[in-house]
């Protein structure tokens, strides 16, 4: 039987996948926080704040969707979430 490793190129496996197509507020919020420390991080937040997928303050406007295959609007709930805490 083989092994998931000999089904995949773990070469070509991105380890910050998550970040660069952040699908929830969470991983947002996340990426704020490890972009505090500098690095790689602070880019990535700063390449989402350039092409409007989130804002200055990290709210998530667009998220990806491996179904569209792009960034989409979020979901209703993480929006009135947003409404309510900013209110």
């Amino acid at each position: 039987m083989k092994q998931i490793g000999e089904y995949l190129d773990m070469a070509a496996i991105d380890p910050l996948q998550w970040a660069y197509l952040p699908t929830s507020q969470m991983a947002i919020t996340a990426i704020f926080e490890e972009a505090r420390k500098g690095g790689v991080f602070a880019a990535i937040r700063d390449m989402h704040i350039a092409l409007g997928i989130c804002d200055d303050d990290g709210l998530a406007l667009r998220l990806w969707s491996f179904v569209a295959d792009d960034f989409v609007a979020p979901p209703w709930y993480v929006r009135v979430n947003a409404e309510r805490i900013a209110a």
